[in-house]
């Protein structure tokens, strides 16, 4: 019995896996793409994804607070401390790291990297429990292998295509050089 309820769980993860592409995707187009001016998101996580179940099920990002405009520097990310506080999951490395950093695109791509292993896996990719700057990266760097291999086990025992798969782990690569450079087509 636990089994089969653990089957249509995942099956119900899985389902919504496209549905979250989909609107990155979208979010991409708008944010990076859609002015000559882009934005990076910054805070996409699944605190801030809600599902709409009204007929036509869509996932919408419900809070845009924390854009920022690409090649501005936030005031208010220099004075919070985030490196190893088991918190700010969603944030790519470098932004943990480099508070001020003029983030692009791929600091975003980490986040929906990071958001799908949440809904696909139910736990976020990565602790944030080094509080060392010089140590955090290296930490994050070793946590890759079994993040990529986790997501990858599971993407394929839930039927996830392996090219979206492989997408996905990508996302979360910990140096931004190594991430993909655009959200595949659902």
């Amino acid at each position: 019995h636990h089994r089969r309820t653990t089957e249509r769980v995942d099956q119900a993860r899985a389902r919504l896996l496209p549905l979250l592409m989909r609107t990155c995707s979208l979010l991409f187009t708008i944010f990076h793409r859609g002015s000559a001016e882009p934005y990076v998101v910054r805070d996409l996580k699944p605190k801030n994804l809600i599902l709409t179940t009204n007929g036509d099920e869509r996932i919408i990002l419900i809070d845009v607070r924390s854009a920022l405009q690409v090649g501005r520097q936030s005031k208010s990310a220099r004075s919070k401390i985030r490196l190893g506080t088991r918190n700010w999951l969603y944030w790519s490395p470098e932004l943990l790291l480099r508070p001020g950093i003029q983030a692009d695109e791929r600091s975003d791509l980490f986040s929906v990297g990071a958001t799908a292993f949440y809904l696909l896996l139910a736990r976020a990719p990565f602790s944030n429990s080094e509080p060392d700057s010089a140590r955090a990266l290296d930490n994050y760097i070793m946590e890759y292998a079994a993040v990529k291999s986790d997501l990858l086990a599971h993407c394929a025992a839930m039927g996830v295509p392996e090219k979206q798969a492989l997408f996905l782990a990508s996302c979360l690569h910990p140096l931004p050089k190594e991430r993909p450079g655009l959200i595949p087509s659902p």
